[in-house]
């Protein structure tokens, strides 16, 4: 969590339009609550499986090898100024 903190929540700070920030950073918190419920899920997973750990890394493979396109296809919010957008 505390590498997720210091990378993703700047991000969102600098990538979030000023006066949409608390709702950008309220947005953010609430799905960082849900993600602590995902271990759980591992857990069933890893239960029902009958403590089969091929699975598991399957379905993180699986999850890693869809959002790696979409993580590339974040915009740099540092060159928004660049792109004609200017910063406020």
């Amino acid at each position: 969590m505390s590498s997720m903190m210091s990378g993703w929540m700047t991000f969102v700070l600098e990538w979030a339009p000023e006066e949409e920030r608390p709702t950008y950073i309220g947005l953010t918190n609430t799905l960082n609550g849900i993600t602590p419920l995902l271990s759980t899920l591992g857990g069933l997973i890893l239960q029902w499986s009958g403590k089969d750990y091929r699975l598991l890394f399957a379905i993180t493979l699986t999850g890693l090898v869809l959002t790696w396109p979409l993580s590339l296809r974040l915009p740099e919010p540092r060159h928004k100024e660049q792109a004609g957008n200017p910063v406020s």
